[in-house]
């Protein structure tokens, strides 16, 4: 079944078909619409026809380099966010991407964690991210004083620091990604992460872990 139109949409360019279908389900996961190119020529009309949030970008294609359509791209009037992704690209095509705009980079093979967290960069770049509920306000100090320490211990990322502490507050994934300015779906991929890097087998096991 196919998502609906109003979640947001993700074009991947790259030729390695097999990369475009393992990314394409990690992106369905997390409530992304995905649209595929193998060339800079078969992206080109998507860009001009499709309503587009985040592109996925190869900085090698059989008939033209990323970095070409990254210039074509910055001469439309509606810039988008681009995440550029290589196996063997030189640091200096990163850092030409780098200075055309692009908002982060994934060295081939990259992990579905890094993928979201790009993603979720790409996202939020033009907007403003919301700040999580004050946890003063509802957390006691001792379950405060846990969570940093497990933060700490399992090297969680400031997203997932978020999300535990948006859990623990008992938020849906729906609030999560509304406080957070992610898709529902993308919430609970981070809760999923959580619960793997703390070895809890559910939301209510996340008690058990802070004792």
């Amino acid at each position: 079944m196919a998502l609906p139109s109003t979640n947001p949409a993700v074009l991947v360019v790259d030729d390695d078909e097999l990369l475009c279908k393992a990314v394409g389900v990690l992106l369905a996961r997390m409530g992304y619409r995905t649209f595929t190119a193998g060339t800079v020529e078969a992206a080109l009309p998507l860009l001009r026809t499709e309503t587009l949030d985040v592109m996925l970008l190869d900085l090698q294609l059989p008939d033209r380099d990323g970095l070409a359509l990254l210039r074509e791209l910055r001469q439309q009037e509606r810039p988008l966010p681009v995440v550029l992704m290589s196996g063997r690209g030189s640091m200096d095509d990163v850092i030409e991407g780098m200075r055309g705009g692009v908002v982060d980079y994934l060295r081939k093979p990259f992990q579905p964690e890094q993928l979201s967290a790009a993603l979720d960069r790409a996202m939020q770049r033009q907007k403003e991210l919301s700040p999580p509920p004050a946890p003063d306000a509802a957390l006691p100090a001792t379950t405060r004083a846990r969570l940093e320490e497990l933060v700490k211990q399992k090297g969680l990322s400031p997203r997932e620091r978020q999300v535990f502490e948006l859990v623990l507050l008992g938020r849906t994934a729906a609030d999560i990604g509304a406080v957070l300015g992610i898709t529902a779906r993308t919430a609970k991929f981070h809760v999923a992460n959580l619960l793997a890097k703390l070895g809890a087998e559910s939301r209510a096991d996340l008690l058990r872990v802070l004792l």
